[in-house]
């Protein structure tokens, strides 16, 4: 299931992360009284200049936050006004007078600094997403898009597709719903449509809602992710993981044939600061970290031994503060791929051992198995599955 498989060519496409400043901008000058042009996500218009005259409209190229604060020396009422993405002008600022001398401005006021931001954080779904119009928009024959995503995907595909080993370009290229934009997803965005209460035990029918996804072929499908190991790209650019969806569970290649689901955003991602995607918090006195890309809150720790799935339930109830065992795609939200040794973030999760992590995702149609994912190492980190007595370790969730 985890073998290294090279294939033909495919370029990479990655997962879409939005990088936004949220610098404030530069206020007007004090002669003109020009509203201060702004620039990057979360920014605010500056000042407009103190002068006898109106100002005139302030620039604003990224998404606008309020209007800038006075100039000094003058009161000028109101700065630019706040941009939209798309760079929408801001307002012009307006007369101002100093000491009762009309015409002498005062000097531009500047704005906040900079700070980067990452928009890449959804909501994860549950286990089971069919269920047709309740988990999924399918708006027309051609899209569907995901009520708990906001992720917007190709309904229609064909198995064995000739195009799965240039899948970017594929997706690049491809016009639906007279929407261009579309792009290989990643191995978490393409887990999110997994139904693991659909796995077949025989393989034919898909582990998906076929009632929003129909004719979806059971087999593997190209992700945006490429396989590492020891924290290096291996296979090249042309091999990436896979998802199987017979199985529900991802691999860390490409077989010799497969498909291509092509998504993209329907409605606007998470934003959360670059490097603030993980906040330390506690509940019922476990130490834990919130999640700003997914909503979740983390135990720190693991459990102090393996336990058998069974046992894992228990002890997270026995930690109190509504912690339980994740869900499979939950967990998976935690992988960072490209980490040398254990693929998380080990700044924010110290300590963890290498290993399965047991989820509380079951394996339709078998009453010994559940779904586990795999933190061993980079190369290896995949949703798999094991016997529901075999020791793992788990980090609880609420």
């Amino acid at each position: 299931m985890g073998a290294l498989v090279l294939v033909v060519s495919c370029r990479k496409s990655g997962q879409a992360n939005e990088s936004d400043a949220a610098a404030g901008g530069t206020g007007g000058s004090a002669s003109s009284g020009t509203a201060g042009a702004v620039s990057g996500g979360g920014a605010r218009a500056g000042a407009g200049g103190a002068t006898g005259a109106g100002g005139t409209a302030g620039s604003s190229a990224g998404r606008g936050g309020a209007a800038g604060g006075a100039g000094n020396g003058g009161s000028a009422t109101g700065g630019g006004a706040a941009g939209t993405t798309g760079g929408a002008a801001g307002g012009g600022g307006a007369a101002g007078t100093v000491g009762g001398a009309a015409g002498a401005g005062g000097g531009a006021g500047t704005g906040g600094t900079a700070a980067a931001m990452t928009c890449d954080g959804f909501p994860i779904p549950s286990d089971h997403v069919a269920g047709g119009i309740l988990s999924y928009d399918p708006t027309t024959a051609a899209v569907a898009v995901d009520k708990v995503t906001g992720l917007a995907w190709q309904r229609l595909v064909t198995g064995n597709e000739a195009r799965w080993g240039s899948a970017s370009q594929y997706c690049a290229t491809l016009t639906l719903d007279g929407e261009s934009g579309w792009r290989v997803p990643s191995a978490l965005e393409l887990s999110s449509i997994v139904d693991f209460l659909a796995i077949d035990p025989l393989g034919i029918n898909p582990t998906i809602d076929t009632a929003t996804f129909p004719d979806t072929p059971a087999t593997w499908f190209v992700t945006s992710t490429g396989v590492f190991m020891d924290g290096r790209r291996v296979g090249g650019e042309n091999y990436w993981r896979t998802v199987d969806f017979a199985t529900g569970l991802t691999l860390n290649g490409m077989p010799p044939s497969g498909s291509v689901r092509c998504v993209r955003t329907a409605t606007a991602r998470r934003c959360y600061p670059a490097d603030g995607r993980f906040t330390p918090t506690s509940f019922a006195g476990v130490e834990a970290v919130a999640d700003a890309a997914t909503g979740l809150a983390w135990q720190k720790g693991v459990s102090p031994t393996k336990l058998a799935q069974p046992d894992a339930f228990g002890y997270c109830y026995a930690l109190g503060g509504e912690f339980r065992v994740p869900q499979a795609k939950e967990l998976l939200s935690l992988v960072v791929w490209k980490t040398p040794g254990v693929p998380i973030d080990t700044a924010v999760f110290p300590g963890t051992p290498a290993g399965s992590f047991w989820s509380a995702s079951g394996v339709s149609g078998s009453a010994t198995e559940a779904v586990t994912v795999n933190f061993t190492a980079d190369v290896y980190a995949a949703i798999s599955r094991a016997g529901r007595n075999t020791p793992q370790y788990v980090r609880c969730v609420r």
